[in-house]
């Protein structure tokens, strides 16, 4: 099966973007793709890959990572052994967008919203790598937040090393 899927996407790529926006309502586009087949699924390398969705907008200079094709059917098993973005943004549209001359309060921002992003990450990729990439209009309008760098190592249980502002309209910047 994964032999097909990679077949498809390698002789008819844009067939399979057309059903991939059947399947998840959006528009997709990107400048080049490229799948080989793995050991236990695939590897998937894109570049100037956009994701334009009802709820949110996702746009990614590079795409580069590993995935196991068996991780959904065994609780146990990673999605994949490397994850690699490189200058990208996603963008909510669901949360009403401040305009430039409204003034945000800070004193209400309640910076402990942002746990409700708590993942539990222990399935996630065995390396991963994120360099220059914005999350906006996070938990309220206005807020933003850029992970500068970002690499983890899952067999040693910690981030390697991490430079992420957060930054609320151009009012406060932690």
């Amino acid at each position: 099966m994964t032999r097909l899927l990679i077949t498809w996407v390698q002789t008819a790529p844009e067939q399979v973007v057309s059903a991939a926006e059947w399947l998840t309502d959006s528009e997709i586009s990107f400048k080049r793709i490229d799948i080989q087949q793995g050991v236990l699924g695939f590897q998937l390398q894109a570049e100037a890959l956009s994701v334009h969705h009802a709820d949110y907008e996702l746009q990614m200079q590079t795409l580069d990572m590993d995935v196991n094709v068996f991780a959904p059917f065994f609780p146990s098993i990673d999605y994949g052994a490397y994850l690699k973005i490189e200058e990208g943004a996603l963008q909510f549209k669901n949360v009403q967008p401040v305009t430039a001359d409204e003034q945000v309060d800070v004193s209400q921002l309640n910076l402990q919203e942002l746990r409700r992003f708590d993942v539990d990450i222990s399935r996630l990729w065995q390396r991963v790598k994120v360099k220059d990439f914005i999350l906006s209009e996070v938990v309220s309008p206005g807020l933003s937040i850029h992970v500068h760098d970002f690499q983890s190592l899952k067999g040693a249980q910690l981030s390697l090393s991490s430079d992420v502002c957060i930054r609320v309209q151009r009012q406060l910047e932690l």
